[in-house]
């Protein structure tokens, strides 16, 4: 029971609303337009919670890895660095929540469009890179623009998509100005 609470704090749960904010929004928007489809913003809902995790897993592994968590770390007690999930279980648990969250995102992609299942990838490879990688987007200075352009203004543009689908032009035109 102790290493469920490992897990529920890895995925840091006060982090969470950043996925969930905009497929409320996207939500609204498809509610109001009379074009709401409850099972795609179910989909979008799961879909953006899994990748936000499995952003956190990466998150907490790559940070332990590079060195830059470690006991000497203020803020919130990370799981890999302090011992508590290892390494290969955090690798398999990305690994996992991130096939989830594609599984899922692929019942939208059948409903809908192909162009949502890009933007699914790139949030999926962006949350891997945001901290791994040769080139991790935190330590560049370029993490906070892709977390804006990709999990906010993607999760937005995918939910309008799928609910609305004639109407997510206009929401398009709106992000590009």
């Amino acid at each position: 029971m102790e290493k469920v609470k490992f897990w529920i704090l890895a995925s840091r749960p006060k982090t969470l609303f950043a996925a969930v904010s905009p497929v409320l929004i996207g939500t609204a928007f498809a509610i109001h337009y009379g074009k709401w489809n409850i099972s795609f913003s179910i989909a979008a809902l799961s879909v953006a919670l899994l990748i936000q995790i499995g952003t956190n897993f990466v998150n907490d592994l790559y940070d332990f890895l590079k060195g830059s968590d470690s006991e000497i770390r203020i803020g919130p007690t990370r799981m890999v660095a302090s011992g508590k999930i290892t390494t290969h279980e955090m690798k398999i648990a990305i690994i996992s929540v991130f096939t989830f969250a594609f599984v899922i995102g692929l019942y939208i992609v059948i409903n809908t469009n192909y162009l949502v299942l890009l933007v699914g990838i790139l949030s999926i490879f962006f949350g891997v890179i945001y901290t791994a990688g040769p080139y991790p987007l935190a330590y560049n200075g370029l993490g906070e623009l892709f977390v804006l352009f990709l999990w906010c203004s993607g999760n937005l543009w995918n939910i309008l998509y799928s609910n609305i689908n004639n109407y997510f032009r206009m929401y398009t035109l709106l992000l590009l100005q």
